[in-house]
């Protein structure tokens, strides 16, 4: 796996753990490049495994905004680079993900290999949460993996969003409707359960919360992922 570029953050107030995690997960793939984008310029210097990514300092906007930014910049930076091709693969995570099942892992960057722009989560909402003019149903941003060159021509001009607005008003909401939208090919895995603990992309969550066991994923659904 020598074509695995990682695109992290923000990860604000969470220095050990970013560190940690992307140290653990870069001895597992080897990633060919590390692009870190923060909103904590504690970050600004940190060292994986002993090299340096590159790193962006963002102005902090709130939660749900520098995570949005987070993912356009660092992809943005990731397909502006000479040294991404458009063959290798994105893979955009938080840093309070962390791989847990390569088996997974290795599936999902197959279908990539295989012809499909992206693999991602699709987050099938409530039904009575359903209302006019807010999405309901949408990928989800904690992970999900991206080829070069599909992602290129969508983020390598890409604004950072300062406000969200009437149209678009939370993260996710814009990864569905902008993000993805153009992209021709993606392997959509629909859930309906916590986005904490283990998820079907071979990551694990770490959970700010605690949720009942019932809502975790049952994994019933194990082996007819990526049939």
């Amino acid at each position: 796996m020598d074509n695995i570029i990682l695109c992290t953050g923000p990860s604000f107030g969470r220095f050990q753990m970013l560190k940690e995690i992307t140290e653990r997960d870069d001895a597992i793939i080897s990633f060919k490049k590390i692009f870190l984008v923060t909103n904590d310029p504690v970050n600004s210097a940190i060292r994986f495994n002993g090299r340096r990514p590159h790193v962006e300092v963002l102005v902090q906007r709130g939660k749900q905004l520098d995570c949005l930014n987070c993912i356009i910049r660092s992809i943005r930076n990731a397909v502006n680079d000479p040294e991404c091709l458009d063959d290798d693969i994105l893979l955009f995570k938080h840093e309070s993900v962390f791989i847990s099942d390569m088996h997974l892992v290795t599936k999902a960057l197959k279908k990539i290999r295989d012809g499909y722009d992206a693999v991602a989560k699709y987050w099938i909402g409530f039904p009575h949460t359903k209302t006019a003019g807010r999405l309901n149903d949408y990928y989800h941003s904690d992970s999900f993996f991206l080829r070069v060159g599909a992602a290129r021509p969508i983020f390598k001009d890409h604004p950072i969003l300062p406000s969200f607005t009437e149209e678009v008003q939370f993260c996710e909401e814009y990864l569905t409707k902008i993000l993805f939208a153009p992209l021709q090919k993606i392997y959509r895995i629909d859930y309906h359960h916590s986005s904490w603990q283990d998820n079907e992309l071979g990551f694990y969550h770490i959970p700010r919360y605690e949720d009942p066991p019932e809502w975790l994923w049952d994994k019933k659904n194990y082996h007819e992922l990526y049939s």
